[in-house]
């Protein structure tokens, strides 16, 4: 979408949006300033040694040994940037139980907070997999396959617009500590937009640490789809007021009494919304 360019025609100011996240009950909105989520990223490595017969190893570079050890030296590379560096998935299989075999596959996932600490993570897999080449007198080949997935990075001003709109009908939870998921959203902030990705609590209350994204259990409380609405609609009226800007035209207009009129009038700011209109939002059989 931003190569056809949809930030551009028209020009767009902010971006919005919400990801529905079991983590939180119904009624909750999480928020955080800053980075969000993380880069997801895949790389598969391929090691291909010298085969042969079990009763003859020294007639061979057993690719099996060198796989092990390669995942093994991976999973103490160290970074004092957060990061998730883990391997996924092993593929050695011979032809027989007493046949060594000639190569080994392994994938892994890294996902980090920045592409500088991506960046330097690959750097430390090369590395050892040049050691584990000369030490095992193997070959080895990889490919870093990078998913678009770019950190999203709230913007501070943004991020407490929606928490002015969320805080009327919902208890708004501030978040320390980012997520090492891959949201697309994140190009839009990378694009120099000022962008704000709110996390939307769906979960029926009963099914608080037991509900997961993308799993076939995943349950809603489908009172969300209504909140998330009434929530997106207010940060996108009060935005538009607030910046004086038209929301069909992108051009600059004169605020009206009628505008002013037809806003949103629940006016309360308090991010721990009172416990009344909270309940008696809640309460609203959609």
């Amino acid at each position: 979408m931003i190569d056809v360019s949809i930030l551009e025609n028209p020009k767009v100011d902010a971006a919005f949006a919400f990801h529905v996240w079991p983590e939180f009950e119904y009624g909750i909105i999480g928020l955080k300033d800053g980075i969000l989520t993380a880069t997801s990223d895949i790389f598969r490595v391929n090691i291909t040694g010298k085969g042969g017969h079990v009763a003859k190893p020294k007639s061979t570079n057993n690719p099996v040994l060198a796989v092990c050890d390669a995942i093994m030296q991976i999973k103490l590379i160290e970074n004092s940037e957060p990061h998730i560096l883990d391997i996924v998935d092993v593929d050695v299989k011979a032809d027989a139980k007493n046949i060594i075999p000639t190569s080994g596959i392994f994938w892994g996932s890294i996902r980090t907070l920045s592409l500088e600490t991506r960046d330097l993570l690959e750097g430390e897999i090369l590395k050892i997999l040049e050691d584990t080449k000369e030490r095992y007198k193997v070959e080895y080949e990889i490919d870093f396959i990078h998913l678009d997935y770019l950190p999203v990075i709230n913007d501070l001003n943004n991020t407490k617009h929606c928490e002015n709109s969320a805080s009327k009908v919902a208890i708004v939870r501030r978040l320390i500590n980012p997520y090492f998921i891959g949201e697309d959203f994140g190009w839009f902030s990378s694009s120099g937009i000022p962008s704000t990705l709110m996390l939307l609590g769906c979960s029926p209350i009963d099914r608080i640490g037991n509900n997961e994204l993308h799993t076939d259990n995943m349950i809603v409380d489908e009172r969300t789809l209504q909140l998330g609405i009434d929530i997106m609609t207010d940060v996108a009226l009060s935005y538009n007021l607030e910046t004086n800007i038209n929301i069909t035209s992108g051009t600059k207009y004169e605020i009206t009494d009628e505008a002013m009129q037809n806003t949103p009038s629940n006016t309360c700011n308090n991010s721990q919304a009172g416990d009344l209109e909270l309940q008696e939002y809640m309460d609203i059989d959609y």
